[in-house]
């Protein structure tokens, strides 16, 4: 109404201008014949709404941890960009049979193997040589004579409060170091060493004679080149001889001796280790190779062993057997001159043999290597260091990785066939019911068991070859089953006699997902590219069934190399990599699904609603303003215009039906429906479908109808194909059908225009 009053006002203002006086009438009379159009709404379709890469992922993904997602990928089908039908291509990677010995030693982790000496802490303990003794306890009051004998023990305590814990001191050989005897007076009593006096310090048999001091006061004992053990139970070394005591009388209690020695260094030491030092001098490392003992019987090395760095702190003279062995290798290398500070260390040998048999314990094969440190010992067992110091913390480890450089595999040829091959298993958990739901919703019309199919779903085994001209390759074939399970079915699509030719290329997958696949399957097919051509009707049908608990089940066999294990070198693979060549015997599968619909029964219809609401804005069927019924009682037709677009790729048909809920005028619903249904095709494109509405059907249809929102529906016809009862439906790319919906009206308007009141009357009838 409002768009009425401004088109009533604009023209009752041109009226005005020719007038001289410009004076403002209170009213205006207008006549006028002017065109409206009105946009009542818009719809569209897209195919993208309901097909997606993402969407086919999940429906065509496989379920489980190992047969997850990850394992299918899937693309846009283009093999001809002329053709614009929507297509995808579906790939599975199923098996692999690798000849590249390097790939068995990555999944074992052969690069990675660590056989490292965490760094260990030595601790060399103080020695304790200080005491004091009493001698002449038992003689206190007696008068002291000159030369009193003494006998004195010196017990040597060396697992001191100062030493490591666990580390205990077995024997100490002093470099440099003395231990000293002297008293002090009592009542009057001096203690004198003189070289009168023959005092002399007994040690483990050997006589050791005192060095009187200058004041006679005190005795010292030489002790380089002396072998201390532990005597805090044995009662101790011996200090004997004859000493001159003068003055006085023995004190009650005897007299104190002081002896007090000291250690300046030590030429060497003997300790026991505590356990979890020694035990971390010793690592073994026990690596997993079950897997690459299914298909592997040996392989050749021409490096193996263990490489690294070795370092101690402990001082020069100091040397060490480090050790690496593995039983299987027959490796066993003893290094026996590593010394102190950082260094390399190599502990290799060439054109070593691993049998995997050797390997076996239960069902497991297992590769050990063992890496061990000798620390030095003495004759007693005991380990030894010299030139250390009292006291002193030394360090010691090594970081180590395994060496293993092959030269070449002997593959076994039951890793070509039977259980645990890597062209034999299942695919399972593939789950096509939502792509039922999929239909249902795109052609809610049609049961989907009955009316669509889909068809020319193709499926294209490549079971590739290495690249090169491999001795043992040019006699082998391949045999094999394929099919598919599904909801307690089986569709045999290749049969287990039948031969399968090995092709020297595998599936051209482009980069990433976001690229499309361009390899055509069919040419590649009929050029021998693909190694089985196999019924489309067949994988089709299974398609169209929906099944939720598809499965892809395959056994494949290679046969022809004969029954001895393949030899192959390292030196010919390295060739095939440095050329960007394959170094496996592979099997992928890859399955095309094109959006070609096949209608048994004729069209598929698509219900497209562009408004919900009343199109008069009413709310009930006789709550219309005033004005606007006596405008549409004025024209004598309507125009419903559809302004659509069509890149579906084949003709369709539109129908417009409105259905209302309440009716005026004494009509019958049934009598109330309005529909506009043309019996011609459609054509592709962009156009507008104008359908006119006469008087009568105006009054009645539209006024006296409520609600007014017409709904299309568009019917894909289909087309026939040649020698072909069927129509199909070719779904194109980016897929997409559009439609706006307007009235067009043209009128002879008679009525008043209030000027004080701003509103147009019209007059009846005009």
């Amino acid at each position: 109404m409002t768009r009425i009053l401004k088109t009533v006002g604009a023209v009752v203002l041109l009226t005005l201008i020719g007038c001289s006086n410009f004076t403002l009438p209170k009213k205006a009379q207008v006549i006028a014949n002017p065109t409206y159009n009105l946009g009542l709404g818009e719809t569209s379709f897209a195919l993208k709404g309901y097909f997606s890469i993402e969407e086919l992922s999940e429906m065509f993904s496989t379920a489980g941890e190992e047969n997850s997602s990850s394992q299918v990928a899937v693309y846009d089908y283009i093999p001809n960009p002329a053709d614009n039908l929507q297509q995808y291509a579906i790939h599975y990677s199923l098996g692999k049979i690798d000849l590249d010995v390097g790939s068995y030693l990555e999944d074992t982790n052969f690069d990675d193997i660590n056989i490292d000496i965490p760094e260990q802490k030595i601790q060399i303990p103080t020695v304790d040589l200080t005491q004091t003794r009493s001698i002449l306890e038992n003689q206190s009051g007696q008068e002291i004579i000159s030369n009193w004998p003494v006998s004195v023990p010196v017990e040597v305590s060396l697992d001191t409060p100062n030493s490591s814990d666990g580390v205990s001191v077995e024997k100490l050989v002093v470099e440099k170091g003395s231990l000293k005897i002297q008293a002090s007076n009592f009542g009057g009593v001096s203690f004198n060493v003189d070289e009168g006096n023959p005092l002399t310090l007994t040690i483990d048999g050997k006589s050791i004679p005192v060095e009187p001091s200058e004041d006679e006061k005190s005795g010292t004992f030489d002790l380089t080149g002396v072998t201390l053990i532990d005597t805090k139970d044995n009662g101790g070394f011996q200090i004997s001889g004859d000493v001159k005591l003068t003055g006085g009388t023995v004190p009650d209690g005897g007299i104190k001796i002081e002896i007090t020695g000291s250690i300046d260094t030590i030429e060497s030491v003997s300790v026991q280790l505590p356990e979890d030092v020694t035990k971390q001098l010793e690592r073994k490392v026990a690596v997993d190779v079950t897997e690459m003992a299914k298909s592997v019987s040996s392989v050749m090395f021409s490096k193996v062993g263990a490489e690294g760095t070795f370092y101690s702190t402990l001082p020069e003279g100091n040397e060490f057997d480090v050790s690496v062995k593995s039983d299987p290798l027959e490796l066993e290398i003893l290094e026996q001159e590593i010394s102190s500070g950082e260094q390399s260390v190599n502990f290799t040998e060439e054109n070593k043999t691993l049998t995997m048999d050797s390997l076996k314990t239960g069902e497991s094969y297992t590769l050990p290597f063992t890496v061990s440190v000798g620390l030095p010992k003495d004759n007693d067992g005991y380990y030894r260091f010299v030139n250390v110091k009292a006291g002193e913390t030394y360090t010691i480890g090594a970081q180590l990785k395994a060496v293993l450089d092959w030269s070449e595999v002997s593959i076994k040829q039951t890793a070509f066939a039977g259980e645990g091959s890597p062209l034999k298993g299942e695919m399972s958990g593939i789950d096509l019911s939502s792509l039922k739901t999929t239909m249902d919703q795109l052609f809610p019309d049609q049961p989907i068991s009955s009316q669509i199919e889909f068809t020319e779903i193709g499926i294209y085994p490549f079971i590739t070859k290495p690249t090169g001209n491999f001795e043992f390759l040019k006699d082998i074939k391949a045999f094999g089953e394929i099919k598919m399970r599904y909801s307690g079915k089986e569709v045999i699509l290749l049969d287990k006699n039948d031969e399968i030719n090995l092709v020297d290329e595998g599936p051209a997958l482009p980069e990433s997902s976001d690229k499309p696949y361009t390899q055509d399957l069919d040419k590649a097919v009929k050029e021998n590219k693909v190694s089985a051509e196999i019924d489309k009707e067949k994988v089709s049908a299974m398609l169209n069934a929906y099944p939720s608990d598809l499965a892809l089940v395959y056994d494949v066999e290679i046969t022809g190399a004969g029954n001895e294990d393949i030899s192959i070198s390292k030196e010919e693979i390295d060739k095939i990599n440095e050329k960007g060549g394959t170094t496996s015997i592979s099997m992928d599968v890859v399955l095309t699904v094109p959006l070609k619909i096949k209608l048994p029964e004729g069209a598929v219809t698509i219900n497209m609603k562009p408004v919900e609401n009343d199109l008069l804005n009413r709310s009930e069927v006789s709550g219309i303003d005033e004005n606007i019924r006596k405008i549409f009682n004025s024209l004598e037709q309507v125009t419903l215009a559809v302004d659509y677009e069509n890149n579906f790729g084949s003709g369709l048909t539109v129908k417009v039906k409105n259905t209302p809920d309440e009716i005026s005028n004494g009509m019958s619903k049934e009598d109330a429906i309005f529909v506009y249904e043309p019996e011609e095709l459609v054509a592709s494109g962009s156009q507008t479908l104008k359908i006119e509405i006469e008087g009568s059907d105006i009054k009645d249809k539209i006024l006296g109808a409520y609600p007014f929102a017409p709904e299309i529906t568009v019917k894909l016809t289909g087309e026939k194909e040649d020698n072909s009862e069927y129509k199909y439906v070719k779904i194109p790319r980016e897929a997409e059908l559009s439609a706006d919906l307007r009235f067009s009206a043209g009128a002879s308007i008679n009525g008043v225009y209030d000027f004080t009141k701003g509103t147009f009357e019209i007059v009846e009838g005009n």
